[in-house]
């Protein structure tokens, strides 16, 4: 049968007073330092779930005034591209009234020019005449029959112009 010896009660009571010694000594401050330790975890982990849902919403806020800022920028860009096309009309506008008004003005100019040659045309042309008529006549051709003559070519122009 079973000897129990003196050793034997000995090593039991050896057991029971090192797990009271290490309950006492070691248990509380292990489960204390355990509990804080899961508290700190819980306490990340909820800081952790309130960082993610800010930077959810920061994010939505941000998307949300990236897309306004979108539409302004191509609602801008618009702006400027229906400004840039009436400041182009405007210029080709204006420098379509410069280029009538400066062939307006050449075409002044032409007619100016082109009087002044007529008159010196008909001038040296009376001269000619005047000089013809003399020849003709046999004698000097004078300033009086020059005036004549330019007066009969300006009627003679004036006439034809009708």
């Amino acid at each position: 049968m079973l000897d129990f010896s003196v050793t034997f009660f000995i090593t039991i009571l050896n057991l029971a007073v090192l797990y009271l010694a290490l309950r006492k000594l070691l248990w509380r401050p292990l489960t204390a330092f355990l509990d804080a330790r899961a508290r700190k975890i819980r306490e990340d982990l909820e800081g952790a779930e309130a960082a993610r849902l800010s930077a959810e919403a920061s994010s939505d806020l941000y998307r949300s005034l990236l897309e306004g800022a979108e539409a302004e920028a191509e609602a801008q860009g618009k702006e400027a591209e229906e400004r840039a096309r009436e400041e182009a009309k405007a210029i080709v506008e204006a420098a379509r009234a410069e280029a009538e008004a400066s062939r307006a003005e050449a075409r002044k100019a032409a007619e100016r020019e082109a009087a002044k040659a007529r008159e010196a045309l008909a001038g040296e042309l009376a001269s000619l005449a005047a000089e013809a008529a003399a020849i003709l006549a046999g004698r000097e051709a004078e300033a009086a029959d020059e005036r004549s003559a330019e007066l009969l070519l300006r009627e003679l122009g004036a006439g034809r112009a009708r």
